[in-house]
């Protein structure tokens, strides 16, 4: 065989064995990669149910075209064999009636997800919990099945997720090394959905008030509650007990809010049927101010219509600017408010308020009296005394003050 003849079948050898090589390496990297970032996705409509509690039903929003339907306080399960999961996401919705339906997600009889899904579009309930590889049996429980001539609740349910979230281990080096190094391809980074930085926030999952800065109550209660969640495990119940005296039940941060500040705040709130015509006067829900000066402004609802407001005012009285509003918000459901304010008594001031994740109205009003805020309450804030003469009570859940907007 001529030289050149065999040099060429020597390059055409050479370059077999470095392609072999790259691919050997790219199937080893892949598969390293998946076997550490495993997901798996359950749809709820392939979840056992008892035929008189609930069904499948055709859904062209839902995941795969179909959801489950729970009509009744009842369970779904589903055993499954899985590698070591370390979160638990379930896609819902609800059908609203005097308040949302409560899901209840458990690994193994352990709970998981205890939420009220106040949302009537798909919404994802996630929790991080380690569970080892093996079988494990998963049930969604629909608890507080409620039906009125008028409304019925119901718990409808898209897909379980399970997910491996730990931090992939390196991909083993390839047993053969080509003698030219390829280029690597660039990978690029998810990219999250915006959202500002949280600064304080008090979700109530250490099951105390300990993410506040303090806490107050006057002819009152605050405790920590389980029976209505925003999410997670826990809120906080406030009451007031009608004695007509001067009261309140609070969960406090302590910001620093000077003339000028760029400010977001936020939380969740649920009210009772039969909260507004309870009020005798006006209640504060979401509060700042400047104690024990006279400025504060905040999330407030009016007796006159049982509207709420963003308002500024005085703490010794006058009349309060109403920045946004009037607008309505729902009892029997869980609702978010989340509020944007550049403080300033002159120009430049704005103010912006969200319902549950929707902005609803603003404002370039001056919303400040020029003195620094050094209070944020939550929950039963303030209510009319010597007007209020009937019990009040709701809940509050994931307050939070933050650096941009964060939604519900």
């Amino acid at each position: 065989m001529p030289t050149s003849a065999i040099l060429s079948s020597a390059k055409r050898n050479w370059q077999k064995l470095l392609i072999a090589s790259i691919i050997a390496t790219g199937v080893v990297a892949a598969l390293a990669t998946f076997a550490a970032t495993s997901t798996t996705q359950i749809e709820a409509e392939t979840f056992s149910i008892g035929s008189n509690d609930g069904s499948p039903y055709t859904d062209s929003t839902a995941s795969a075209g179909k959801g489950l339907h729970i009509w009744n306080t009842a369970t779904a399960k589903y055993q499954i064999t899985t590698p070591k999961v370390t979160r638990v996401t379930v896609a819902a919705k609800g059908d609203q009636c005097s308040g949302a339906p409560q899901m209840v997600v458990k690994v193994d009889g352990s709970t998981v997800i205890n939420a009220a899904v106040s949302n009537t579009a798909w919404k994802e309930y996630s929790a991080a919990k380690t569970i080892s590889a093996g079988a494990h049996t998963y049930t969604i429980s629909f608890t507080n099945n409620k039906k009125t001539s008028y409304c019925n609740r119901d718990l409808r349910v898209d897909y379980l997720r399970l997910s491996d979230e730990s931090t992939p281990s390196p991909s083993p080096s390839p047993s053969v090394k080509p003698s030219v190094k390829p280029s690597a391809t660039p990978v690029p980074s998810p990219v999250s959905s915006p959202s500002g930085t949280i600064l304080k926030s008090a979700g109530l999952e250490p099951g105390n008030f300990n993410e506040f800065n303090s806490t107050n109550a006057l002819e009152g209660t605050l405790t920590v509650a389980t029976d209505r969640t925003y999410s997670g495990s826990y809120s906080a119940k406030a009451t007031y007990n009608g004695s007509g005296n001067n009261g309140y039940t609070r969960g406090i941060f302590t910001p620093t809010w000077s003339n000028g500040t760029d400010v977001w705040y936020s939380g969740a709130f649920y009210l009772p049927s039969g909260f507004k015509s309870a009020m005798r006067n006006q209640v504060d829900l979401m509060r700042w101010d400047d104690y024990p000066g006279d400025s504060q402004g905040g999330f407030v609802i009016y007796n006159v219509d049982k509207k709420a407001r963003l308002v500024l005012q005085k703490r010794t009285g006058g009349t309060a600017t109403t920045l946004v509003g009037p607008f309505d918000v729902p009892e029997g459901q869980w609702f978010h408010i989340e509020v944007h304010q550049k403080l300033t008594n002159g120009s430049g001031a704005l103010t912006e308020v969200y319902l549950n994740g929707n902005k609803i109205g603003s404002s370039t009003a001056p919303n400040s009296y020029g003195t620094t805020a050094t209070r944020l309450r939550y929950g039963i804030v303030a209510i009319g005394s010597g007007s209020q003469t009937l019990p009040l009570n709701l809940w509050f859940d994931k307050a939070v003050i933050s650096g941009g907007r964060v939604g519900p």
